[in-house]
């Protein structure tokens, strides 16, 4: 029997348990995977919190009456913090004091290092992930991970009051696990989630970023304050440790590679699943991997530079923004901890609103694939620059329309989930986790310079130093848009086509075998043709 007709898709999806029913076991997977993104970047990003108190910022604020900027003397020392003059309309908080004052005295180059060893450990294993997943599954890659992230994280305490260069060797290994998280979702991904219900999933399971700093950054922030518990930041990474050790149990009872090796999934859920995903099967010959057309495809070109883009943002956000708000806008600790998680709650608000709005609208046919991708990205692109432009206006003075300006931004960004993000699992879905990989790394390496750019850059944390930042962002969000509306695609690419299978069918077993055609797919003669028209439910 032949899927073709979409009375027969209708059926197979209306037997299925739709994907927010309790009964779904797509929901639960989802969730899974969101849980992980939350546990691996928590262990990832709490150090951006954690260094706030850890080192000993003894700088000293003075205000240069002729240039009205803010200059910070490094003196390097356990010395008390002066008083200082400050600007009108800013003051100087108690808490700047006290609480910065903490017992290690890291030079910014230090600093540099350890945030970049994440992105460095990501580096390194994120192209051979993405290689592996496809091959082997993805399950044991994300246990592997977990260990990975558990022993380095358990570690830092340790490594910081013996040497510095432990602390980076710590982080490394918490990238080395970090690192196999996005390719073994992508490959997860195309194996577990219909076309028209990406979009959705995407947004829900890259949420677990920003719900990790919207839960982690205050917590860290408290427990930084109190330090007759476990000594006070020590705290932040045992925490680290027990979510990340939930998960991984979580994660090995209910979690498979396949619908089909999933013994909670009912089979109505699986045909369903393996119908509308059969073009993304394991690939078990690599010598039939394309990879003239993967390295000169224009449509990658776009997604390596959107994806650059976006973890240069996301590695700005994530490492450097609490060091922005007490550089610049002279926040204490707990405000610090507190109001750097805001605009986390704004990019949640964007990734759900527009992924939701964006699979409706692919679902009912108002607008294709590619044009909505687009649409999401340029919005992302486009907004955060906006708003990056804005704050190198801000100071202390304006700490408002700072904060407002810094949760908008955040905000925009959150629309690259709908926009290249969804774009790399729609192109080319049996290649997913190789892609993923590719992409990933290019954008691990640009994350891993973003903290020796910063850090060379606000030597000396001042308003300017901190303007050169946001410039630089501007241009790069800026130019990463136009590069995806002119190369961007949302539509499986020709060489990504499986030559075997091109039409759907059902084994004597009842189990969808292959791939059945959108409900806006048109007949064709071309079995190319009809092998695209598939993946756009």
């Amino acid at each position: 029997m032949l899927l073709t007709s979409t009375d027969e898709h209708e059926k197979l999806r209306s037997a299925a348990p739709a994907y927010w029913s309790i009964r779904s076991m797509r929901l639960k997977i989802v969730l899974l995977l969101c849980l992980a993104y939350i546990s691996v970047t928590v262990a990832r990003t709490s150090m951006s919190v954690a260094m706030v108190c850890m080192v000993n910022s003894t700088a000293l604020a003075e205000m240069d009456v002729e240039n009205s900027e803010w200059l910070y003397v490094n003196n390097r020392t356990n010395h008390s913090v002066e008083e200082q003059a400050v600007p009108p309309g800013c003051s100087l908080p108690d808490s700047v004091r006290s609480e910065y004052e903490g017992e290690f005295v890291w030079a910014p180059s230090d600093q540099s290092w350890i945030f970049a060893a994440v992105f460095w450990g990501s580096t390194l294993t994120t192209f051979a992930t993405g290689f592996l997943a496809d091959r082997y599954g993805p399950k044991n890659l994300y246990a592997v991970s977990a260990v990975a992230v558990i022993i380095g994280t358990a570690f830092t305490p340790l490594a910081a009051h013996s040497n510095v260069w432990l602390v980076v060797l710590a982080r490394l290994l918490i990238g080395l696990g970090s690192g196999m998280i996005s390719p073994a979702t992508s490959s997860m991904v195309s194996q577990w989630f219909p076309p028209n219900e990406r979009s959705t999933t995407v947004a829900m399971y890259t949420s677990g970023n920003q719900l990790a700093s919207v839960v982690g950054n205050p917590v860290a922030a408290y427990l930084c304050s109190k330090k007759d518990f476990l000594g006070g930041w020590p705290a932040i990474f045992y925490t680290n440790v027990f979510i990340l050790c939930v998960f991984l149990l979580l994660w090995m009872v209910f979690a498979s590679s396949t619908p089909q090796e999933n013994r909670f999934a009912s089979q109505a859920e699986k045909n369903y699943i393996s119908a509308a995903t059969a073009t993304s099967g394991n690939r078990k010959d690599p010598s039939k991997i394309p990879w003239k057309a993967i390295f000169t495809s224009p449509v990658l070109f776009s997604l390596y530079a959107s994806d650059i883009s976006a973890m240069m943002g996301q590695s700005f956000l994530q490492t450097y923004l609490p060091t922005y708000y007490k550089d610049v806008l002279l926040l204490d600790l707990k405000e610090t901890g507190f109001l750097s998680a805001l605009p986390y709650v704004c990019m949640i608000v964007m990734k759900m609103s527009s992924a939701s709005i964006a699979d409706y609208l692919k679902r009912t046919g108002k607008i294709k694939p590619t044009a909505m991708c687009k649409i999401c990205n340029s919005i992302a692109g486009f907004g955060a620059a906006a708003c990056m432009a804005g704050l190198a206006m801000m100071d202390c003075s304006t700490k408002m329309y700072a904060l407002v300006l810094s949760c908008l931004g955040t905000g925009f960004l959150g629309g690259n989930s709908a926009g290249f993000v969804t774009s790399m699992f729609m192109i080319a879905p049996r290649y997913a986790g190789l892609i993923g990989a590719l992409v990933m790394t290019l954008g691990n390496i640009s994350g891993a310079l973003m903290p020796y750019i910063i850090g060379a850059v606000t030597s000396h944390g001042t308003v300017g130093e901190w303007r050169i930042v946001f410039g630089i962002m501007v241009i790069v969000q800026v130019t990463s848009a136009v590069i995806f509306i002119i190369w961007g695609s949302a539509e499986v690419q020709p060489w990504a086509l499986n030559p075997k299978n091109s039409q759907s069918a059902v084994d004597s077993k009842g189990e969808v075998n292959d791939a059945f055609e959108s409900e806006k797919s048109e007949k064709s003669s071309s079995l190319e043709d009809r092998g695209v028209e598939k993946i756009r439910l």
